[in-house]
Formats: C-alpha cells, sequence, structure tokens
C-alpha cells in the first residue's frame, strides 16, 4: 500500500525525485541520524560512536527530506533521499550528497525526538515519465551540473 516509516529532516530546501542536494551535516542530532544511515557502507567514513546500532534504519542510506519553513511548519509533501556521497570532516561534521528518489506524503508523527520519525505514504504521479521541455531545462541542467561538480570536488 505505499506505507512506511521514515526519519524525516526539515529543511528550507526541497528535494525532488532524480535532483541531487548538497548539505553540510554539523548538528549532534543529525549527525548521528547520518552516521547511522551509513553504517556498514564501504565508501563512507562513519563515526562508530555516534552509529545507532538497534536503529531500523542503520545503513539504508534514506531519510525523508520535507520542507520547512522559517516558522517550522512542514510540508504535506517530502521526497525520500539516499545518500550517494559523504566525507567526513576533521570537526566531525560531514558534507554529503544525495539524490531524490520518490515523494511521499506525511500521514503520522511518530516521533519528536531527537530526529523527526513519520509514517508516511508514497505519492505516484501519473505523468512523471513526460519529457521535460528540452530547450527549456538545458541551462538549468548546466548550472545543475556546474554546482554539483563544485561541491563534489570538495568530497575527493
Amino acid at each position: 500500500n505505499g506505507v512506511y516509516k521514515l526519519p524525516v529532516f526539515p529543511l528550507q530546501a526541497v528535494g525532488l525525485p532524480t535532483t541531487r542536494i548538497s548539505l553540510h551535516i554539523f548538528e549532534a542530532r543529525y549527525r548521528v541520524l547520518f552516521n547511522t544511515l551509513l553504517a556498514g557502507a564501504s565508501d563512507a567514513t562513519v563515526d562508530e560512536g555516534l552509529v545507532q546500532e538497534q536503529s531500523p534504519y542503520l545503513g539504508s542510506r534514506r531519510y525523508g527530506l520535507v520542507y520547512a519553513d522559517a516558522s517550522g511548519k512542514l510540508a504535506e509533501v517530502g521526497c525520500l533521499m539516499e545518500i550517494e556521497k559523504q566525507k567526513a570532516l576533521a570537526d566531525g561534521s560531514m558534507l554529503v550528497v544525495m539524490r531524490g528518489v520518490d515523494r511521499f506524503r506525511l500521514v503520522r508523527l511518530l516521533r519528536k525526538e531527537p530526529v523527526l520519525e513519520w509514517e508516511v505514504a508514497a505519492v505516484r504521479d501519473e505523468d512523471h515519465n513526460l519529457p521535460p521541455d528540452q530547450e527549456e531545462a538545458a541551462p538549468v541542467r548546466q548550472l545543475a551540473d556546474e554546482v554539483r561538480a563544485l561541491f563534489c570536488s570538495t568530497l575527493e
């Protein structure tokens, strides 16, 4: 039925399927979450002391990104994100690049602390395979590729 549980990261940014977002993870509770999500990954540097071994999200690399306005109010629809790249920094924070996978609708809040956990329902788009207008999309794709390349160069 497409209903599942997900840790949710509220942010003043919007994730969309197939797009990439780059973040600097520095807040303690999100450092714990992202270290837990990346646990066991051969391509990630994980602080084992921050990994929650009993988490159902251990090693999943996936979480929900939901737009939150300045007052903290959440949008009703978010995006399932998957971590693609990570670089641990000397101060314990990390840089991550993630890709949007699917959209979901918030159904029910399960937990507020230390991070939000929601029951969510998958959103299916009837016309999700329609090709974008290539002429209009080209400059946007070029700019996005340039920004992504610059960010990824910091991960190397």
